[in-house]
């Protein structure tokens, strides 16, 4: 979020250039700046710098053909640019929970009038000081950024006519108090707007109109006071304010005590935990929610291991239905292939003996005609019986069936088998377009099971299996970033020949 932010002023600047220049490569520049953007990949952060260029171009008052056209030339510049993302991306954002996201007329984390203070009051939530005592996220609620900035924002909007600053301001803050001011509704409607929340977000928008702001104040008082000190006392006053109370004398700014000593027994005890449970193979960890009481929240990352659980905005939807039938369904866990669980009440680790193998051949299969009815089914599974497949029906016969897997990189799984008759094999994998199989080199289709995993029709006899994963998108979004990169890179060597030769 802060490196897309910090990008938002380089944006603005950029789209002024293009503004009053000429030139097609001016024209290119923010399109440039908003794929590095894109880049970046914080999609929330993103959709504000393009709402606040949108609100700089229009306080600009430039000719609306001009102003139009370097919208949509930023637009389409950093679709191209950023293509690699963005494909991908909009993939995984509609097979998650996000898809179905509206939150038109209700969110979370909308701005608290009072959090206004902080502008002038640094302790007044006692974040400061320690003693938090004010809306839920201290992190989002702090605002404070010297006690000059809000005057010299006033003398610059009222003495200079700042009106780019309260261009960005007002219409920002106005969205970041949420559905009860009335813009925030107004604003779901377009695209985009609907699947974010947490409003208050937006309010890096606002500080850098403020910024501007108070940047116009302060050229106002050089020229109307004509001292060449006083610039250098606001800059030091203003260095010296903010060191103190947003570095110094902050708790939020600078851990106050070791690693050792706020994390040491919990990170200490999950590592050694890990390091024992590693030792099995296809291990895959358990958690009835994201928790860092025992183990941090990213604990695939920390610990290098695979497990069910963790901090996602995306998450699958599918896999999020699977996860909330455990609640009524805790067996579910052996088809997940869950090795080991979390036990978050003592902070232990405990193992599951009744574990199935990662690929597995149900005794019985019941087809179901649709995503909906495979999800109904799942709170009365009984998976060492059956397996529910999203799939036309066929004629099935139980028989034995072993599978051994040869290799297993993450990504892909490669394993032999050898059945009695044609059946089914169960993959404990979250379901996902881009995952691909093949009997023998040959492909086969990839059917969902048990609505969030994923299952594979194999015929009898003995035969190599294999299961992997290629993005159905990345491929062509770098293609296409590839070709926009050089495409910008040549029309600017060209236009500094042109300008060379003249």
């Amino acid at each position: 979020m802060f490196e897309t932010a910090a990008l938002l002023p380089w944006l603005l600047w950029s789209a002024l250039l293009a503004l009053e220049a000429e030139t097609f490569v001016a024209m290119l520049l923010p399109g440039v700046i908003g794929g590095l953007i894109v880049l970046v990949g914080h999609f929330q952060t993103a959709l504000y710098s393009f709402f606040a260029l949108a609100l700089f171009v229009i306080a600009r008052r430039a000719p609306w053909k001009r102003s139009v056209l370097v919208l949509i030339a930023t637009t389409l510049a950093a679709f191209l640019l950023g293509a690699i993302q963005i494909l991908p991306g909009l993939e995984l954002t509609a097979q998650s929970d996000r898809a179905a996201a509206n939150f038109h007329g209700a969110t979370n984390a909308a701005l608290v009038p009072a959090a206004l203070a902080t502008l002038v009051l640094p302790n007044f939530y006692g974040a400061a000081s320690g003693n938090y005592s004010g809306p839920p996220d201290i992190t989002q609620f702090y605002f404070y950024a010297g006690f000059l900035l809000l005057p010299l924002a006033v003398i610059g909007i009222w003495k200079k006519r700042s009106w780019i600053a309260l261009a960005l301001m007002v219409p920002a803050l106005w969205y970041a108090l949420g559905p009860r001011a009335g813009l925030y509704s107004v604003l779901t409607l377009l695209p985009g707007f609907k699947s974010v929340r947490a409003p208050v977000h937006i309010w890096f928008v606002v500080a850098l109109g403020l910024a501007l702001a108070a940047a116009a104040g302060a050229a106002w008082v050089a020229e109307r006071f004509r001292k060449s000190w006083l610039m250098v006392a606001i800059l030091v006053a203003t260095a010296g304010d903010l060191w103190y109370w947003n570095m110094a004398d902050n708790q939020m700014a600078y851990m106050s005590t070791s690693f050792a000593e706020k994390y040491g027994d919990p990170f200490t005890a999950f590592q050694n935990s890990i390091a024992q449970v590693k030792q099995k193979p296809f291990t895959r960890i358990w958690s009835p929610y994201d928790t860092n009481a025992f183990g941090p929240l990213n604990s695939s990352l920390e610990g290098r291991t695979e497990v069910t659980y963790g901090y996602n905005p995306l998450e699958l939807s599918r896999y999020s239905e699977y996860l909330a039938a455990l609640e009524k369904n805790a067996s579910l866990l052996n088809g997940l292939a869950v090795t080991h669980g979390i036990d978050t009440q003592r902070g232990a680790m405990f193992e599951n003996t009744n574990v199935f193998e990662r690929i597995s051949a149900p005794p019985q299969v019941k087809f179901v005609a649709n995503h909906s009815a495979a999800k109904g089914l799942l709170p009365s599974l009984d998976q060492t019986q059956w397996a529910i497949v999203e799939a036309p029906l066929r004629p099935l016969a139980p028989g034995a069936t072993t599978v051994h897997i040869v290799n297993y990189t993450g990504d892909s799984y490669r394993a032999s088998y050898s059945a009695a008759y044609e059946c089914l094999l169960r993959i404990a994998v979250p379901y996902f377009p881009g995952w691909t199989a093949a009997i023998d080199g040959k492909s086969t289709p990839v059917y969902a099971v048990d609505d969030a995993l994923s299952g594979v029709f194999v015929p009898a006899g003995s035969h190599e299996l294999t299961f992997r994963y290629r993005s159905n998108w990345f491929a062509w979004g770098a293609t296409i970033s590839v070709l926009s990169v050089l495409s910008v890179a040549g029309i600017i060597l060209s236009s500094a020949f042109r300008l060379r030769r003249r």
